[in-house]
């Protein structure tokens, strides 16, 4: 029997079973937030770009089938500044996420579970992706 493709040794997944696999449009880290970009392709968008379907399990090279977690999941993510329990959080643009700005629309976020400051993995739930508005 050969090794598995992927582990998720990272950490990623904390806890739920929403994955589905897209193609990576890009290089893509394990822990970023991404967006579909049609013809089952996702890519990271831009801060507070509201798209936000999900967090890449595993590092990919653009190109190859990645597994995005997706609603109703706890993740472990990065954070770019200080947060605190209950902040909404998207994807920052570089990787990492941040608090909802005040005039910002999201189509999609993540509730933190637990605080952090900048450049600390927190435990956050995907709370509403590719549809609702923060």
């Amino acid at each position: 029997m050969s090794a598995p493709e992927h582990n998720f040794a990272e950490g990623v997944l904390v806890s739920g079973e929403n994955l589905d696999s897209y193609t990576a449009g890009e290089d893509l880290t394990a822990r970023t937030g991404v967006s579909y970009n049609g013809n089952f392709e996702v890519t990271e968008p831009a801060a507070d770009a509201g798209e936000f379907i999900g967090v890449v399990a595993y590092d990919v090279a653009s190109g190859n089938e990645v597994d995005v977690i997706k609603r109703d999941c706890e993740v472990k993510i990065e954070v770019s500044e200080s947060v605190t329990a209950g902040d909404e959080l998207v994807p920052d643009g570089s990787g990492a996420f941040e608090t909802v700005a005040t005039s910002a629309l999201s189509a999609g976020f993540l509730l933190a579970s637990e605080g952090g400051g900048s450049g600390d993995l927190v435990t956050a739930e995907i709370f509403a992706a590719g549809g609702a508005t923060a």
